[in-house]
């Protein structure tokens, strides 16, 4: 299965072969290294040059490419059938795009 970036870097080289060296340098840049993951009830950022990225299909603490990860909480109300939502709190998006902004000026510093 092939990451993210290796498309990025796919998409790149053909722009490069068209000529069109602005895209291909646009394409390399528009994927962070360090991204957020949100899904319903959780949110982490996550390493997409990991080499196990990605893991699988859904999202977990014990994914090795996950770099922070942060539980949601589940919702009082049960609905209709008697389930209960899971939701991530205003501060757990926050310390996320914190962290993820942290490392990719990190990573960006290094290069």
């Amino acid at each position: 299965m092939r990451s993210f970036e290796d498309l990025f870097d796919y998409f790149a080289e053909l722009a490069e072969e068209a000529g069109m060296d602005s895209v291909a340098e646009e394409l390399r840049e528009s994927c962070p290294r360090y991204v957020i993951d949100q899904r319903a009830g959780c949110i982490a950022v996550v390493d997409t040059h990991h080499p196990r990225y990605p893991s699988g299909q859904g999202l977990h603490r014990d994914y090795p490419e996950v770099v922070k990860f942060w539980g949601g909480r589940k919702c009082k109300k049960a609905d209709g059938y008697g389930f209960h939502a899971w939701y991530v709190t205003g501060g757990a998006v926050t310390a996320a795009r914190r962290l993820a902004r942290k490392l990719n000026g990190r990573q960006a510093g290094a290069c």
